[in-house]
């Protein structure tokens, strides 16, 4: 729901779709399975890949057909970060490698998910109440609605990462698993980079990834406003499809140069 007098998008929690979305789910799992995956190791970990990527192969994530811009029909202005630093910290490639081995048996808990926030982003601790994000120059806020307390909401998640789903549905369940932890907000920092990797984790626990090597942050931050758009447009319009077809293009062009870069990884 979107309430403009006061200057407040409130954010509810979304409903998974239980229909395969053309776009967005049709992804051949073959594209994500990296055979270089097999010849990395505890010795060779890639710790910097997601920052290499950045910083090599930006014009080949950014994105040439931009969404509806729904920011600028909601009158919040936003500034594009396609060219600013990316921030590390520190680097995922750590949670990365924790959550590999936690879910060994395609399953995770709490605790796991709890961990790999503490490693992103410093701390486990869970958030009280509202909690209010990003400040735009228009002077909208955000608000994000767990509709319960932070860890009933993580049972809950956990309890659908954990659920048996069909093989057409991994795809959009996994990319729905995303944005429901990223709009839930549940820690006091590093949701975004938690909901990532746990992204990962799941396309791996369900046997899309080799391992939990597709590190989706280069393409988000380079396009930002495509990606909060196309969001929003779920959110606030009940257009998912706008959303699933943004996801569709980030994970399929973040294989491709993920793909590309491992090599270097070798044993």
């Amino acid at each position: 729901m979107f309430q403009n007098d006061s200057g407040i998008l409130k954010l509810k929690r979304l409903q998974m779709p239980r229909t395969s979305l053309r776009d967005g789910s049709n992804i051949d799992p073959a594209e994500l399975l990296f055979e270089d995956i097999g010849k990395i190791d505890k010795k060779n970990w890639p710790v910097g890949f997601e920052l290499e990527m950045y910083e090599s192969q930006r014009s080949s994530l950014c994105m040439e057909k931009q969404l509806d811009d729904c920011l600028r029909s909601l009158g919040v202005d936003y500034s594009e970060r396609r060219y600013a630093k990316f921030k590390q910290r520190p680097s995922s490639e750590l949670s990365a490698y924790y959550i590999w081995n936690e879910t060994e048996n395609g399953r995770v808990d709490v605790d796991a998910i709890r961990q790999v926030n503490r490693i992103v982003g410093g701390s486990n601790a869970l958030r009280k109440g509202w909690l209010t994000t990003t400040r735009f120059k228009s002077g909208h806020v955000t608000q994000f609605d767990c509709a319960s307390d932070p860890f009933t909401f993580l049972e809950s998640w956990v309890s659908e990462f954990n659920a048996p789903v069909a093989s057409s549905l991994i795809m959009t369940k996994a990319i729905w698993l995303f944005l429901d932890l990223l709009v839930a907000h549940p820690f006091l920092d590093g949701n975004g980079r938690t909901a990532r990797i746990m992204l990962q984790a799941y396309l791996y626990a369900n046997g899309i990834l080799a391992g939990p090597i597709l590190p989706l942050g280069p393409f988000l931050q380079i396009n930002q406003r495509s990606f909060l758009n196309a969001a929003l447009s779920w959110e606030l319009f009940d257009r998912p499809s706008a959303f699933f077809g943004f996801m569709d293009q980030a994970i399929r062009s973040t294989a491709i140069v993920s793909a590309k870069l491992l090599s270097r990884y070798e044993a």
